[in-house]
């Protein structure tokens, strides 16, 4: 068992507090309109503590982007899970019950916002990689089809052209 040191965890919630305070202004007000002055007021820091963590507004905006791609994930994966109750369906149940939680979480107040913005905010290429790193995730997942299948795609083809969307080697 790894032993987190106190430091370690107050700095550990330091920095989720400005994340989690990030994103509710972001959400809120925009990228460009917040202010770190806010996201410090809000959390409760000194904007020494921001940048003990953070380099600059567009780093807390990757952070707070991170956190939105890690919600997205384990709202489709826990929709998706089979239950106490019992199973989650076939493999057609599973992946409605994923996508349906995924845009849940995307048209949540705390979440859309930031992801519409997420190509204007930041660099693209620093949010595409936040975003590939989730992409990758579920390609890994969707790379090989369910072992109990109730019923087959409508093509044989499906499983190769699902998994292929995600694939690392996919142009960008």
């Amino acid at each position: 068992m790894k032993v987190v040191s106190r430091q370690a965890k107050h700095a550990a919630d330091t920095r989720q507090g400005l994340v989690d305070e990030a994103r509710k202004l972001f959400a809120r007000r925009g990228y460009h309109a917040a202010s770190l002055d806010e996201v410090c007021a809000q959390a409760g820091v000194t904007k020494g503590a921001l940048y003990h963590h953070f380099e600059n507004k567009e780093d807390l905006f990757l952070a707070v982007l991170d956190d939105v791609e890690k919600d997205l994930v384990r709202a489709g994966t826990t929709a998706s899970e089979p239950t106490a109750s019992g199973p989650a369906g076939d493999m057609w149940d599973q992946l409605r019950n994923g996508c349906q939680a995924f845009l849940d979480v995307c048209v949540h107040p705390n979440t859309g916002r930031i992801l519409i913005e997420a190509r204007s905010a930041v660099v693209w290429e620093r949010a595409r990689q936040v975003e590939r790193r989730y992409l990758d995730l579920l390609g890994d997942m969707l790379a090989t089809p369910p072992p109990k299948a109730s019923s087959g795609p409508p093509d044989p083809t499906f499983w190769p052209n699902c998994s292929s969307v995600f694939s690392p080697s996919r142009p960008r």
